[in-house]
């Protein structure tokens, strides 16, 4: 507790985010022990969209009267859109705006060190919400509130704003189900930890519990003055302003009304909670054989919980509602965040693994080979028993009598299951390579001899397939890039390595990237049209496994970390019931 708090404030001028702003101030003026001996500093950002004619001038008028409100100079943040397009007029707007407006609050965030954007989104928007999924079709999972926090959208491979900036090397012990893997390679050639990204910019929303009519009352008996954009009062523009003018009538029926969506919002939060509780218990019962962060594999061993283990307690049994469907999404769920720690993509829907839950659950056959999201599936030759899984049932259940325990034991030896190797997959042929071009800088004296290190700001950091930030520094001359090995590379790499590197290089590399999985590895490389004499290598670093051309030691640096893996299971849902 206490220390200075840094917050942003994504303020538009209208009545909920002046009132976000005028609450905010107030909480500055109570006494310290009420707020937690914290001391905030406000950092209030406007966005211009540019979208309409005034909006300029309205963005000043909203900077003005924060000013005097929190006596903090706002930051204007005005959109670029292309020259010669009409933004409102777009069909997009909507969206193209939406995703112009988090990436330019994302930039100024990571700008000033803020990690927290408090937004004033409130119960009302939450029911608007509710009520446009409902006329898109959506289910239960569709149908869940505005969450209250949530890592800034938007901005995905912008380094210090989505799930990187804080580097953490893993340690063993804990609740994260990667500290627990009984092989893990985090190390290079230099011995040197890779580290696993974290932070960013979070998202928060305070004012989820209280209607709107709840802030214009507090701005009008405090005298905040609050503008009105127009184009969110035309119920044409799009399907949110037209659910706002439904919402704001009498001619919905009550089951439509916004105190029953916010109610059917909260029934559906909690039945995704339930399985998420389920989710977090397989994951944690589940075996991680080895984590290699130089290639990004885990081997795994996901058990399937036996009856004995999963459904004698009623209470569970009614809150879940158990049948195949809900137990395979529950499984779903767990197997999401195991790909993700391989997977390129940004985002896996649920739809991309349905053949791989099956697969994993026991209830379709097992191939010795799959891919699914962006990984390949490899599995043992046997099923093995479910050791782990019963360590994990017996640590959380020390009460347990004997009998129970021997039911137990018996219960998860009769429901072996296979050992599955999470890989990247291959490239396919008409998939475009990632590939980041590198620009080379000037370097007037030797590395070693330059008194202030050149370091790796955050801006310089790119994140390469989705899986590996790399940011480097480059005095070379000709042009680089970060791209696949590709084949034929490999012999004069380690031709040129020299004896005694090049027999460890290539212990390391059978066992980081066996098979094909090495042409999977990042490298730094000349750029295609940069000429190279016939033998000699263009590729001049694995940055992954920490191995670089000696004669380029003095004109090459890099800093290479893994991304954000989340397998936190938390002591509190991990418990058999």
């Amino acid at each position: 507790m206490g220390g200075e708090q840094k917050l942003g404030l994504a303020i538009s001028g209208g009545v909920d985010s002046m009132a976000l702003a005028f609450l905010c101030q107030s909480l500055t003026k109570l006494p310290s022990w009420k707020r937690g001996n914290h001391v905030f500093q406000y950092i209030p950002f406007i966005v211009d969209h540019k979208a309409r004619e005034g909006s300029t001038e309205e963005a000043l008028l909203v900077s003005k009267r924060l000013k005097e409100l929190l006596d903090v100079e706002p930051i204007i943040l005005p959109l670029s859109w292309p020259d010669g397009v009409q933004p409102s007029a777009l069909s997009s707007f909507e969206s193209d705006a939406r995703r112009l407006r988090y990436q330019a609050l994302g930039r100024a965030c990571r700008l000033h060190g803020v990690q927290s954007l408090l937004v004033a989104h409130h119960a009302d928007d939450t029911a608007e919400t509710i009520l446009a999924r409902l006329s898109g079709g959506a289910g239960t999972l569709g149908l869940q509130g505005i969450r209250p926090s949530t890592e800034i959208p938007e901005c995905w491979g912008k380094h210090g704003v989505h799930q990187s900036g804080k580097a953490r090397v893993i340690n063993r012990g804990g609740d994260d189900v990667l500290k627990h893997a009984e092989n893990f390679h985090a190390n290079k050639l230099d011995k040197q930890p890779i580290p696993i990204e974290r932070g960013g910019v979070l998202i928060c929303r305070p004012f989820l519990p209280f209607r709107k009519s709840e802030l214009i009352a507090t701005c009008q008996s405090q005298g905040v003055q609050w503008v009105e954009d127009e184009t969110n009062q035309d119920p044409t523009k799009t399907l949110r302003n037209a659910a706002r003018k439904l919402l704001s009538s009498d001619g919905l029926p009550r089951a439509l009304r916004p105190q029953r969506l916010l109610a059917l919002a909260r029934k559906n939060e909690h039945q995704i909670e339930q399985r998420k509780n389920f989710a977090a218990r397989l994951l944690r019962a589940t075996h991680v054989k080895s984590f290699d962060l130089r290639s990004g594999t885990i081997s795994i061993q996901v058990p399937i919980p036996p009856p004995s283990i999963c459904w004698h307690n009623s209470t569970i049994n009614s809150l879940l509602n158990r049948n195949q469907a809900h137990f395979q999404y529950e499984v779903s769920m767990a197997l999401r965040r195991l790909i993700e720690v391989v997977s390129p993509l940004e985002r896996i829907p649920m739809t991309t693994i349905g053949t791989a839950t099956e697969i994993i659950s026991g209830s379709k056959e097992a191939p010795v080979a799959f891919t699914a999201a962006g990984v390949k599936f490899v599995r043992s030759k046997e099923k093995l028993p479910c050791e782990h899984a019963y360590k994990t049932w017996e640590k959380w259940n020390m009460k347990a009598r004997g009998s129970r325990r021997q039911v137990v034991r018996e219960a998860f030896k009769s429901t072996p299951a296979y050992v599955w190797n999470l890989t990247r997959a291959p490239y396919r042929r008409q998939e475009p390579l990632p590939m980041i071009p590198i620009k080379s800088k000037t370097l007037n004296v030797p590395y070693h001899l330059i008194p202030n290190k050149p370091s790796f700001p955050s801006r310089s950091f790119h994140l390469w397939d989705g899986r590996f930030w790399i940011s480097v520094l480059d005095w070379t001359g000709p042009p680089l890039c970060i791209r696949p090995l590709a084949f034929g590379e490999l012999k004069p790499f380690t031709t040129a390595l020299g004896l005694i590197a090049r027999a460890h290089f290539g212990q390391m590399l059978d066992e980081a990237a066996p098979g094909d999985l090495k042409w999977t590895l990042p490298v730094i490389a000349f750029a295609d049209d940069v000429p190279v004499k016939e033998g000699e290598s263009r590729v001049l670093a694995l940055p992954s496994l920490g191995v670089g051309l000696p004669e380029w030691k003095e004109k090459l640096k890099w800093n290479l970390r893994y991304r954000q893996v989340d397998l936190d299971c938390g002591r509190k849902s991990i418990r058999w019931n």
